[in-house]
């Protein structure tokens, strides 16, 4: 089986490998792959925050944080991130495809530049412990890795994707990456699959 994820989906796969042992032993993992995999959500919120992609992104964590984490956090929990203008608009951002409904997302997020946010997600109470949580593991994988990440890409960035990159190949995991030229976040997972797919085609 070959775990295959694009942006929060690439990150779930990461998250799936690490503990796979643990809750589906069963399961014979031949590699992981991933584009533009959101591998540390509190730099790329810190990274992103002051321009449209940080609201868009920002929007989609804290919105469904605050659903599946309520009960770790105060009553609405939104308002303790977020400034008024911010937290009315992070659900309905919320609601937006980030492809299909790009240009209404951005009518929304644009006037919250700079004042999305009351400070650094990634020191929050609350809010900092959950990030850590669901930010996949350094560790290096025990199955072969590929990334594919986008060199125009303004929701993921290329830089933290190449440290994440970095941090596996140092810590022993055997990684083929691929940084596209012209790839957006949008278009990156399908500018890869020939890459893909002669990779998977290599896999013992």
């Amino acid at each position: 089986m070959v775990l295959w994820g694009h942006s929060q989906g690439g990150h779930a796969s990461i998250f799936a490998a690490q503990r796979a042992a643990s809750y589906a032993s069963e399961l014979a993992i031949a590699g992981v792959a991933v584009a533009a995999p959101a591998t540390n959500l509190g730099a790329l919120l810190s990274a992103d925050i002051g321009d449209v992609s940080g609201v868009t992104i920002g929007a989609y964590a804290f919105t469904s944080y605050a659903q599946a984490y309520s009960s770790r956090l105060p009553n609405d929990p939104l308002t303790t991130i977020l400034t008024p203008a911010g937290a009315a608009a992070a659900p309905k951002m919320a609601e937006l495809c980030l492809l299909g409904q790009n240009s209404e997302l951005h009518t929304i997020a644009n006037p919250l530049i700079g004042s999305f946010v009351t400070g650094d997600p990634t020191q929050a109470p609350g809010w900092s412990q959950l990030l850590a949580e669901n930010t996949p593991a350094q560790a290096p994988l025990t199955a072969p890795l590929f990334v594919a990440q986008g060199a125009k890409d303004t929701l993921v960035r290329p830089e933290i994707t190449a440290a994440y990159v970095a941090a596996q190949t140092q810590g022993g995991t055997a990684v083929e990456s691929h940084v596209l030229p012209d790839a957006t976040h949008g278009t990156v997972a399908l500018d890869a699959m020939p890459y893909l797919m002669k990779w998977m085609a290599a896999l013992p």
